[in-house]
């Protein structure tokens, strides 16, 4: 399943007009329902994990506003 993605992401990137037709209002709704459906695999241990790292949660946070920032100021 990787692969037909990163195969799709180039080709996409080599010929962006053939991949123009696609409606950019599904994006949302449909990027909602991914991560839905990848809530929906979370067990128990995977969060006890979370809390029992602050430290790790707390930097990749940092990390990803301070990329943003960076990106997008």
């Amino acid at each position: 399943m990787g692969v037909l993605v990163l195969l799709s992401a180039g080709l996409a990137f080599l010929f962006p007009g053939f991949f123009g037709h696609f409606k950019t209002g599904l994006i949302n709704p449909l990027l909602g329902v991914v991560m839905f459906g990848m809530g929906l695999t979370l067990k128990a241990d995977d969060f006890r994990v979370v809390f029992s790292r602050p430290k790790n949660v707390i930097a990749g946070c940092v990390a990803q506003v301070a990329v943003g920032y960076y990106l997008f100021r």
